[in-house]
């Protein structure tokens, strides 16, 4: 086996907090040290800096990276060996060659280096976010929540089966617009929606961009018009009060239907979105109105508390328990259910590439954007209406 010396594996950033790249050094007579990105991360716990290898695990992700490191190891002496053979000493496009072949990828200029593999980076983005360390786009520049890191990891998830079925090389620079149409496609067989994609693609994008700023790829293809995120206008329903009293008053079975329950109403006479719903507290309820600064805009929203509102929080002594969005959508249809909204509805949708028309009875359609489509649809109704803060709209 070649000397440590001849040759080395090191962290791009050992200190790192997340996945990091694991580069290869090794000394060139008469030129630079040729430094390259074997194109695998690992995480600096799991990295043995003493033996330049990951520590022993069962992990499939560490057994490849320990198989690739051996390879490498075994190419540099024959290497040498074939350059004396021919009377001259090793250049950095030697190595580079055969790392090319090892790596299954060709160096090509800085900007345009792979970041290893796709789904590696995108991992190390997502962890990134979670820690607050990637940063909403724009100038708000705001932690991620973790509804919206669900939606990254279960869009990573989407686009790695596709490139799993397909055998596609997993890396940003090799995506291209045919990748693109050929994800589509797949989403279509597997009977996704239109607006499904439509996230699928926007977190791509997204973690594409991240990708792009740390300098792993130079692929244009993500901000081509082209490469565009579908979105449908589905149908949303509204309900006056007399429907919302209807729910708020309907028996429940079950405690946690009735958390659903009173969460929804509490939503529809607060008009919030979700992202700042989950950011209430007993604090936000002062004297006879409601204060919060909307999430999205920074603006502060000041609403007058409605009986219901003042009664769930009596009835709870605060604010009700925790519940995750999906289970609200799930749980408030059943009480939507039993209050009997039973008006029908035309209800169109495109999945799997195909427009489809279904009839809904109205408690089908309940979700938690009916809150905030009610609360503004009776302020707008009433004769004198409450002023709407520009930022509920």
């Amino acid at each position: 086996m070649p000397k440590i010396k001849d040759f080395s594996f090191y962290l791009k950033d050992p200190k790192s907090s997340v996945p990091t790249l694991i580069n290869f050094r090794m000394p060139i007579p008469g030129e630079k040290p040729l430094k390259r990105s074997i194109g695998k991360m690992i995480h600096p716990v799991k990295w043995d800096v003493a033996d330049q290898r990951p520590f022993p695990a069962k992990d499939k992700d560490i057994k490849e990276i320990d198989q690739l490191i051996d390879r490498i190891v075994e190419i540099v002496p024959l290497i040498k060996s074939e350059c004396r053979r021919h009377g001259r000493i090793v250049s950095r496009a030697d190595v580079n060659a055969a790392l090319d072949v090892i790596l299954q990828s060709k160096r090509k200029d800085k900007a345009e280096e792979p970041g290893g593999d796709m789904f590696a980076g995108c991992g190390a983005i997502i962890a990134a976010m979670r820690e607050g360390t990637v940063l909403t786009p724009g100038k708000s520049k705001k932690k991620y929540k973790p509804a919206t890191i669900k939606n990254f990891e279960k869009s990573v998830r989407k686009i790695k089966a596709f490139y799993e079925k397909e055998k596609l090389p997993a890396t940003f620079s090799a995506v291209t617009l045919e990748t693109y149409n050929s994800f589509l496609s797949w989403c279509h067989e597997q009977d996704q929606s239109d607006n499904s994609i439509g996230v699928f693609i926007k977190c791509w994008k997204r973690l594409a961009d991240v990708a792009k700023s740390k300098g792993w790829h130079n692929n244009a293809v993500f901000e081509h018009q082209d490469f565009a995120i579908l979105k449908e206008e589905t149908p949303d329903i509204y309900l006056n009060e007399t429907k919302i009293a209807a729910i708020y008053k309907q028996p429940v079975a079950f405690e946690y239907h009735g958390i659903a329950r009173d969460w929804f109403v509490l939503d529809c006479y607060l008009g919030l979105r979700i992202s700042d719903l989950g950011s209430l507290d007993e604090k936000s309820f002062t004297g006879k109105h409601f204060h919060l600064v909307n999430e999205k805009t920074g603006a502060t929203v000041v609403i007058p508390i409605h009986p219901f509102v003042k009664d769930v929080i009596k009835k709870w002594k605060g604010l009700p328990p925790p519940i995750s969005e999906q289970k609200l959508n799930q749980y408030i249809k059943i009480v939507a259910k039993g209050a009997k909204l039973k008006h029908k509805f035309i209800y169109k949708i495109t999945k799997g590439g195909k427009l489809h028309t279904e009839v809904l009875e109205e408690w089908q359609m309940v979700s938690s954007h009916t809150c905030r489509r009610s609360f503004i649809t009776n302020l707008l109704k009433v004769k004198k209406p409450h002023p709407i803060p520009h930022a509920i709209i």
